[in-house]
């Protein structure tokens, strides 16, 4: 079941495998009951239920009961915008309105399956399996784009990208491609997929392409490519850090910078970012300095040709959104007065995390563990995987337990690898 908030509401999406079309027997009735013209008591095979709940009470049900490829639900099978739920169902999508869930449009988008739904300016861009789709909110395609293999990649590689001003895409056989917002192809270079995202908070502030500076200290450089955003939101504060030797370093921290490469991974610089913008040179390049960064994070990702494989199934990357309000989640359970302090207590560590510095790296999509990168003075172990749970009394995350790695590596063998041998069975 994921939960997302929306308003005074709480979203509740979920799979029903035993309902039945028609059935008198189901355990669950829902208010809102919505069957392809397909489907028949036996011959659904997507069953996705929706609640919507104002506190403890019930406001509205729906579900969904669609044939095509099941592909299982994510917290990117779907999106909340303007109080529509959008939401990916075998090949069709979905638009329901929050919170009575009465039903706006559906219809399909790709001709086997859908796999995520994102906004992409006034619109939404769909993840199909054969096709990537640029939809309207009022169910209008605007193009569509195909590669030479389906839009599933098992490298490493996130199939799909959203940058400032294209689209990266990259296909089964790993064939890369960068696309406009009308579809239409910029390129199909290897080299024109490499741009490294920054973000402050979760929007896109510009591009760079970084190289390994001083490995010793986890240094990374390159060319920043500014957007309109740059200019308008953090330019001023750049330059002032830079020309006061970092004395608004408070304010610097409250962007809130992060670094995406182009595989899904967050750097996690515990030395910093730094841009050097000249108001006395402003048509020169901008640079972008990055410090304190893994050295093996760096050699395996970004000197490494081709870089290793970041995550594998069912392990995935996640959103700049996700990673913000994971690390706030995870904070705010740190310093709470509630579960966290007694669970660490009873533990004998109650303060293992107090203190420490943390960047959400990726997450277990069947489950609800996410696996943190962390800085502290009190221990010497650079990964921590959190597991959550959800309150029986609000339905809140709760820090349910945390188990630490020295590395990524050891990560990797003790715990990715297991649960992909594990989903492969």
């Amino acid at each position: 079941m994921i939960e997302i908030s929306h308003q005074q509401y709480k979203v509740l999406v979920y799979t029903d495998h035993q309902y039945t079309v028609d059935s008198a027997d189901n355990l669950r009735r829902y208010k809102q009951v919505y069957v392809d013209d397909s489907c028949d008591r036996y011959s659904h095979v997507s069953n996705f239920a929706i609640l919507v709940k104002h506190g403890q009470e019930e406001v509205a049900s729906a579900i969904l009961c669609d044939t095509g490829i099941f592909t299982g639900i994510s917290e990117s099978s779907f999106i909340i915008e303007e109080s529509v739920l959008y939401i990916c169902v075998g090949n069709k999508l979905y638009y329901l309105n929050i919170p009575d869930l009465t039903l706006k449009w559906t219809g399909q988008v790709d001709y086997v399956t859908n796999f995520s739904v994102q906004k992409l300016e006034d619109d939404l861009l769909v993840h199909g399996e054969l096709e990537i789709t640029r939809i309207t909110k009022l169910g209008e395609i605007k193009w569509r784009f195909g590669g030479h293999d389906i839009w599933i990649n098992n490298n490493g590689f996130p199939e799909i990208t959203v940058l400032h001003d294209r689209i990266k895409l990259v296909d089964y056989q790993s064939n890369f491609y960068a696309i406009g917002f009308d579809g239409n192809l910029f390129s199909k270079k290897a080299a024109d997929y490499t741009a490294t995202v920054i973000y402050s908070y979760d929007k896109i502030i510009g591009t760079a392409k970084l190289e390994a500076g001083d490995l010793s200290m986890g240094g990374l450089y390159g060319y920043f490519n500014p957007n309109q955003t740059y200019f308008t939101q953090i330019q001023q504060q750049a330059r002032e850090f830079l020309n006061t030797n970092g004395q608004n370093l408070k304010e610097w921290q409250a962007l809130r910078l992060n670094i995406q490469l182009e595989n899904g991974l967050f750097l996690f610089p515990i030395g910093g970012i730094t841009i050097e913008d000249s108001e006395e040179l402003p048509e020169e390049p901008k640079r972008i300095d990055v410090a304190g960064v893994d050295t093996k994070i760096i050699e395996d990702f970004i000197i490494e040709n081709p870089p290793k494989v970041f995550v594998e199934y069912p392990w995935e990357v996640i959103s700049i959104e996700k990673k913000l309000a994971f690390e706030d989640l995870l904070y705010k359970e740190i310093y709470s007065s509630g579960s966290i302090v007694d669970y660490l207590r009873s533990h004998s560590t109650n303060t293992i995390l107090k203190g420490a510095t943390v960047s959400a790296f990726c997450i277990n999509v069947n489950s609800s563990q996410v696996l943190f990168e962390i800085q502290s003075k009190k221990i010497d172990q650079r990964i921590a995987l959190i597991s959550f749970k959800q309150s029986d009394r609000d339905g809140t995350r709760l820090l349910k337990g945390i188990k630490l790695f020295n590395d990524f590596d050891e990560f990797k063998y003790l715990k990715m690898y297991p649960d992909r041998n594990e989903w492969e069975k």
